[in-house]
Parts: C-alpha cells; structure tokens; sequence
C-alpha cells in the first residue's frame, strides 16, 4: 500500500480516493466541497488501498498540533475520511490502512494520531482511546435568564463581516488553544474553509454569521460562528439559532457570547456544542432551560511516543507509579513507564521496574489528556492492579480541570 503522493498521477488518484470514500459512507460530495478541501490535503499522507486492483477503501491525515496539560504542544496526526466499501468489509482492509498509516505518522515525527469516530465501536482495537467528550446543548431562548451574578468580561460583542472574521478568529482561536487540553492547531488554509461556503463538514455555510468580542483595548477574545434557521409557521417567529463554534479566551467571554446569542430577537431556540463541564448551565437561574442534546465521545487518541507525550504534559500531583502499557497493534509502543511527578511537569522513562498498573494502549490514550478516570476503568475490569491504590495515583498525575476540549472538526 503506497500514498497517494507516489501514484503517477496523485490528482486522478486523489479524485479517486474521494468517490470511494464518499460511497463507503453511503453519500456524495460535491465539487465545490472537494476543492474547499483540496489545499488542506497533503498526498503523502493519504492512502488509497485496492484489493483484486480495485481501489475499495482508504484513510488520510492532515499534520496538526495537539495541546497537552501544561500547554506543552506535540506533532500529531488528525486522521480523516477512513472508509471501506460495503462490498469489501471484513477483509483486513480497514486495519491494513490504519496499520501503514500509523507507520508512516510516526515516521513524520507525530508523537499521537487523534480523529473522531463516525462508529465508535471501530477504533479501539486500533488503539484509540476516548480523550474528550461533548455536549450538544439546546437552550430555550424564551425562558432562560442569566443570574445578575455571573461572571462577565469587559469590552463589547459584534457582529463582523467575513473579512473581519478571518483576521480575528484565528487569533482568538490560538490563543484558546495553546491554554486547553486537546486543543489543535489550524493553518490559514482550514480558516478559508471554515469561514468559507463550501458547507463541508469541516466548516463553512454560505449563510454563517460571525459574532466577535472584543476586550476594552478593541482586542478580538472571543468568537461564535452560527446561523438562524427560520422558522415562521403558526404566524410568528420560532428560529433556532444553531452555534458552529464558540470560543474564548476565558470562560467570562464564553459566557458573554452565550448570553449575546440567547438574547437574539425571534429565536425560540439555541443549539451549540460546549465542554462536558463547561460553565453555562450553572450561570443561568433555570439550569433546566439548558438541555442536553446529547453527550458523546469527541477527541479519540492514540499514543504514538508514549514517553514524549506524557514527558511533555504537566502533571497534576507528585505522585509515582509504573505503568505496562499492552499494544496489541502496534506492540514496539508498549512497554513499561515509570510516571513521576516533578514539581508541575510529569517525567515518563521507560523501566524494569515491576509493573503496579497494568492497562491496553487505547485507555492509556483515554486518560491521557485527563479526560479519563483510571479508577473507573479499573473498576469496569479495562485496568489490571499490582498495587491497590496505584488508579488512585495515577489519576492525580493525569487529572485537570477543567476537563480537555476539543472543538475543531476535521
């Protein structure tokens, strides 16, 4: 299996790649949403698998960073549109792909690969672990209040034009992300898509609107990327207004724009995405008037380097423990690691320690960004221990609060 880059003719091959992986997902793409794509797509790392010279499935990555605890960064690799022919299924093709794709990540240097799962029963025998979740809220606009209390942050909110946009919301965007676990980077070429009309599932509506705030000094801190389906039937107005993305520096500016969009005329509802632990519903007077759309699995993460990822991230105690991390996929990844928290950072080095943890790579992958509970895993029979309170440590190394995030789709 060979990328797409070392084809003849990587375009055609490209070209190719997109009509399989459409169907695999049993839909169409149009052009316009292809060459949206198009500049983000790098063909060396993207692979197109045939079987009997048919091309019958592939998987692809585009280079990113990934935010730890702490604020350190590492390389990673935000794998996107793996897919399998219904016809193909069951064949070894999907852990063919994910196995050379894997080989070659780590080769270009990326310390985790990170995707979101369309099946989630899928990517944990790939070593994948659930490192973020969120929560689609639906707001009734008509009766939530917020309480006179709440936190808020100087300045004002404005409705920008899409130029205005391209200049603010990556600056706020970066700035969020290098302070929030399971953050990731983004290019000037996926903020053209973002803020484009393509309506591909990675951003972009031609009918978006961009909602900025702006500090004291007329600096951008925060952002909302959302569009109005309207609604007018029964003789008057009962929109939903339908949040993209919503970003701040800080949870007061969040809370701003929130409060901004709730107090929208004509809308009867708000629906967005937000952290699983995130600050709304405890800053409005009803909490009830903040349901929970649903609650699911977000960021997946798997450990390609398990010694620089969390050799590089803070650590939450100065607590001990060795861990044996089992890769059933990948084994030269697993081993045993001795966790020590230094001061702030967390040490990880390989040891022939005895083990006192003994857990598979995927929940390693879990817990990594502090998402996870170590303790509960232990307890659902995931983690094997040598020593009775050894979850209990190492869930103080890996805790934060709050909880990681990650609000980039790819």
């Amino acid at each position: 299996m060979i990328s797409i880059a070392d084809h003849e003719d990587p375009e055609a091959e490209l070209a190719t790649y997109h009509r399989v992986d459409a169907a695999a997902f049993g839909a169409t793409r149009s052009s316009q949403q292809e060459a949206a794509k198009r500049p983000l797509i790098e063909p060396s790392r993207w692979f197109l698998a045939t079987l009997d010279d048919e091309p019958c499935g592939g998987a692809g990555s585009f280079a990113t960073e990934l935010t730890l605890p702490g604020g350190a960064t590492v390389p990673a690799a935000a794998v996107s549109d793996v897919g399998v022919l219904p016809t193909h299924r069951r064949r070894g093709v999907a852990a063919a792909l994910m196995s050379r794709q894997l080989e070659v990540a780590a080769q270009e240097g990326d310390a985790v690969a990170v995707l979101h799962a369309s099946d989630a029963g899928i990517y944990g025998r790939f070593g994948y672990g659930v490192a973020t979740r969120w929560r689609q809220i639906r707001v009734d606009a008509r009766r939530a209040t917020f309480r006179a209390d709440r936190p808020t942050a100087a300045g004002r909110t404005r409705l920008v034009t899409r130029e205005e946009a391209a200049r603010c919301c990556p600056t706020v965007h970066d700035a969020a992300r290098q302070h929030t676990p399971g953050g990731l980077a983004r290019s000037a070429a996926w903020w053209d898509v973002v803020l484009g009309d393509s309506g591909a599932y990675l951003g972009g509506d031609p009918e978006q609107l961009v909602l900025v705030h702006e500090d004291d000094d007329g600096s951008p801190d925060g952002y909302a990327i959302y569009r109005v389906h309207q609604e007018w039937s029964g003789g008057q107005a009962a929109h939903t207004l339908a949040v993209w993305e919503l970003v701040g520096t800080s949870p007061a500016v969040e809370l701003d724009l929130w409060a901004t969009l709730v107090a929208h005329d004509l809308i009867d509802t708000v629906t967005g995405p937000i952290r699983v632990d995130h600050e709304l519903r405890d800053v409005v007077v009803d909490a009830r008037q903040v349901g929970v759309r649903w609650d699911q699995d977000l960021l997946w993460l798997r450990l390609l380097d398990v010694e620089a990822v969390l050799g590089a991230r803070s650590a939450g105690s100065e607590d001990s423990v060795v861990v044996e991390v089992v890769d059933g996929f990948r084994p030269r990844t697993g081993g045993r690691f001795l966790l020590v928290g230094d001061g702030d950072q967390l040490r990880c080095a390989r040891t022939e320690a005895p083990s006192e943890l003994r857990l598979d790579i995927d929940d390693l992958g879990a817990l990594t960004l502090g998402g996870g509970s170590a303790r509960a895993l232990a307890r659902a029979g995931r983690i094997e221990l040598g020593h009775r309170d050894a979850a209990t440590r190492l869930d103080r190394l890996l805790g934060t609060d709050p909880m990681p995030w990650c609000w980039v789709r790819f």
